[in-house]
């Protein structure tokens, strides 16, 4: 098996993952969320466009997941 399907195999469905960006005083801000992972090696999920995760991610456009 090829490195890109064992890493399919990991990531495809649906997953629980915490996601950590940069608050506003700069300390890290985390959070639940559902991502989906997909045939593109992408993960996907959603936050509302005025939510505190979306601001945090045009301010300082980097996070971690776990």
């Amino acid at each position: 098996m090829e490195l890109q399907e064992k890493i399919l195999d990991v990531i495809r469905g649906t997953h629980v993952a915490a996601l950590a960006t940069v608050g506003e005083r700069g300390a890290p801000a985390v959070r639940h969320m559902v991502l989906t992972g997909g045939d593109d090696m992408m993960l996907a999920g959603g936050a509302r466009i005025g939510s505190d995760t979306v601001a945090q991610l045009r301010r300082t456009p980097c996070a971690g997941i776990a």
